[in-house]
């Protein structure tokens, strides 16, 4: 990630189900983007993934806030949140 990164976005629709250790990663990932002053969001996560994050904890760290039904809605919020042009669709790269 470049040092003018604002966010990192998971897309999560194709994690039909997720377990402790992959809740633990994903923790890590958001740790990681807090440090460098990025927002960290989750978009299209099923109902059961979901859950284990809300039990892990995981969930609470994120904040709800962050969970987002798809990417335009999470690059729309983001956008108006960072105030960064990048998360207008340019600049946005899957991983």
């Amino acid at each position: 990630m470049g040092p003018d990164t604002k966010g990192f976005i998971f897309d999560a629709g194709a994690s039909a189900q997720i377990d402790s250790t992959a809740a633990v990663m994903l923790d890590e990932i958001r740790a990681m983007a807090e440090e460098r002053g990025m927002k960290f969001a989750i978009v299209e996560i099923h109902s059961e993934p979901l859950d284990v994050l809300e039990r892990s904890g995981v969930l609470a760290k994120i904040g709800s806030a962050m969970i987002f039904d798809d990417m335009d809605e999470a690059v729309t919020a983001l956008s108006a949140d960072t105030g960064s042009p990048a998360f207008q669709g340019v600049g946005v790269q899957p991983v």
